[in-house]
Formats: structure tokens, sequence, C-alpha cells
């Protein structure tokens, strides 16, 4: 099994909003779909990987007021954080399997 399509597919996606391609809520849009709609196979660690950035892009809330009334939803900064955390881990799995 190579996960390297996959693991490029994601890369790309969340490159794309961190470079300002995409908007965070495109993003976090777009994200929700791609995974939700996934039948590549991929290993237990690129599952957890992508799992916790789709929490993240799940609890993203563009709208503060509305973002303050929910238990977990998150901002902007937040959401970027959590990108860049995957895109490092994704780095290192390419690395790990090449």
């Amino acid at each position: 099994m190579t996960e390297q399509p996959v693991l490029s597919k994601y890369q790309e996606m969340i490159r794309g909003y961190l470079e300002g391609e995409i908007s965070a809520p495109e993003f976090s849009l777009n994200y929700l779909q791609e995974f939700k709609g996934e039948t590549m196979t991929m290993s237990d660690n690129t599952y957890d990987i992508l799992q916790d950035l789709f929490r993240k892009a799940d609890a993203y809330c563009e709208d503060p007021e509305l973002r303050e009334k929910t238990s977990d939803g998150i901002g902007e900064a937040e959401l970027r954080k959590a990108a860049i955390d995957a895109s490092n881990k994704l780095d290192r799995r390419l690395e790990e399997i090449e």
C-alpha cells in the first residue's frame, strides 16, 4: 500500500489554504467534504493526522459571536495552527514512506 497519493492530495489542499489561495471557510468546507468522501486506503498514523485536522476544520466557525456560543468553536488562528501542524506531520509521514 502506498500512501503517497493521499498524502500529496491533502498536502496540496492544506498548502493552498496556508498560502492564501483559499480562505479559511473554503478550506474548512472543502476539507470536510474531501475527508468524509475519502476512499483511498491509509495507515492508522496518516488517518490520525488527517482526523485531527478534520476535528479542527469541523469546529471552525467564522463568526466570532456564534463561536462564543459554542463549547468547541475555533477561529481562523486556531485552524491555521492545526493546518500547519498537520502539514508538518504529513511531511514527516512522506519522509517515512519514501
